[in-house]
């Protein structure tokens, strides 16, 4: 009897250790799986890019952004709506402060006379830090960019390019404000000498100015739904507007943005 108890007992422990050896190669499998789920971060071959930067800030709105990518180096050339910022600096208010004047990138018009800054970029798809100079305030405020690898085209592919001049119809998308408010689409879109002017006609007759790029506009007609002649800088690009409503007790001024799709793009 004893020489049985000692045989199942071996027995049991053997059957111990053969699934404690399984469980232990499970587990290494699985750690490796896990490991080579993990993706690199996209890597873009050298040339230049049109790519989306994602910011935290609707007050920081980019209008285009040019990546170019040489020796695995990336450099960005990026164009701000307004001319609220004229520097920029990577790192924090704080470190921009007392930083020299040749870590500081300052702005350069182009010939939209949009602000734009050129400084390099380390990685795609990770929040960088920057800091950008309100001339108006005199102060460094800071905020975080995304460049995206998701949608980088080559530039001479980009289908944001301003159309020849003449008269357009094009597909526009209103977002913001409570949601309840729309504007006709698709819009007339106006190209004269390369620049681009949109006819916006609201859902509404209580519409009285609209503010883009700190410049105010007003109704061009006196009766019907509010419309208003515009700048477009970009087509595919969120444009930021603002538009004072009187259906209010009081005027209230509310932000929207406005996306001209041009896809949609046909001659009037």
């Amino acid at each position: 009897m004893k020489k049985v108890l000692c045989a199942l007992f071996a027995a049991v422990l053997a059957c111990g250790l053969l699934a404690g050896c399984g469980a232990s190669g499970n587990g290494g499998s699985g750690s490796g799986s896990d490991s080579g789920a993990t993706a690199s971060k996209a890597a873009l071959e050298d040339g230049t890019y049109d790519i989306e930067v994602e910011t935290d800030s609707s007050m920081v709105n980019v209008v285009y952004a040019k990546l170019k990518v040489a020796d695995g180096k990336m450099t960005c050339t990026m164009a701000l709506h307004g001319q609220g910022f004229s520097r920029l600096f990577e790192g924090t208010a704080d470190e921009a402060a007392k930083a020299d004047a040749s870590q500081i990138v300052d702005y350069v018009a182009d010939s939209d006379g949009l602000y734009t800054f050129t400084f390099p970029v380390e990685a795609l798809d990770t929040e960088t830090q920057v800091a950008l100079y309100g001339q108006r305030r005199d102060t460094w405020y800071e905020h975080k960019l995304t460049f995206k690898s998701e949608g980088a085209k080559p530039a001479d592919e980009a289908s944001a390019s301003t159309p020849a001049d003449g008269s357009y119809q094009v597909a526009v998308t209103l977002s913001g404000g409570s949601g309840r408010a729309s504007v006709d689409s698709p819009a007339t879109l106006v190209v004269n000498g390369g620049k681009m002017t949109a006819t916006i006609v609201w859902s509404s007759s209580s519409y009285d100015k609209m503010v883009v790029d700190g410049t105010e506009y007003k109704p061009t007609n006196t009766s019907g739904n509010s419309t208003f002649d515009i700048p477009v800088s970009a087509l595919d690009t969120d444009l930021a507007v603002s538009a004072e409503t009187t259906a209010m007790s009081q005027p209230h001024m509310i932000d929207y943005t406005l996306n001209f799709d041009s896809k949609s793009l046909a001659a009037k």
